[in-house]
């Protein structure tokens, strides 16, 4: 390819990079809260475990009624179900956030105190009776489809919280509207990317994630 060729992509790469350099510390407060609420998870696990049989059934009965059977269900048709599902959540979290960013705060609280009690049978096995999984199958469960999933979640959330509260700090003082604008703009722009990490997650959940669990 030539230079000339490559200018536009170089163009799109950069704008990404100022997007993603403009909302860092708001994904870095998502991340920190992931840590935090994957800990809180693993902690109330340990303190409780019989309730992560309970939380796995609420789970599956859930998963149930929004996708169907999925031993069932085709794998083309169980991908986009995931896609539409994920995609519906992650753009909730994005532009519902400028309700002061609460939604992608519990989103981001819901998703990763479940993945750390979820995860906590397998530091002290001994604790979950019946429990049968492994480090192993815990992370082919996860790791495949999560590897996209997760950082769209994250993306999102970190967007969704700037959209909430960029506009109401000291610093925007005189230009709120601007601030705002400028805030609703990126979330926008960061929906392609976003979306574009779900559609290979379903994939890899539904194609891959399934035959490896």
């Amino acid at each position: 390819m030539t230079e000339s060729s490559l200018r536009p992509l170089n163009r799109v790469i950069q704008i990404y990079k100022d997007i993603l350099y403009s909302a860092r510390w708001y994904i870095l407060i998502i991340i920190g809260l992931c840590f935090v609420w994957t800990v809180a998870g693993i902690i109330v696990a340990l303190l409780a475990p019989g309730l992560v049989a309970y939380l796995v059934q609420y789970l599956e009965k859930t998963f149930q009624s929004i996708l169907g059977n999925v031993e069932t269900l085709p794998r083309l048709d169980l991908a986009l179900a995931l896609l539409r599902q994920n995609a519906i959540a992650c753009l909730y979290g994005l532009f519902l956030g400028v309700i002061l960013g609460l939604l992608p705060v519990f989103s981001i609280a819901f998703n990763f105190f479940t993945l750390g009690f979820l995860f906590a049978p397998i530091l002290a096995p001994s604790l979950f009776l019946g429990y049968q999984g492994s480090v192993t199958m815990f992370f082919l469960g996860i790791v495949p489809h999560g590897i996209f999933e997760l950082p769209a979640l994250v993306l999102a959330a970190g967007f969704g919280l700037r959209l909430g509260w960029a506009w109401l700090l000291p610093q925007a003082s005189g230009q709120r509207w601007l601030v705002f604008r400028s805030s609703l703009i990126d979330a926008f722009r960061m929906v392609p990317p976003i979306i574009i990490l779900l559609i290979i997650a379903a994939f890899v959940e539904s194609f891959v994630t399934s035959r490896l669990i």
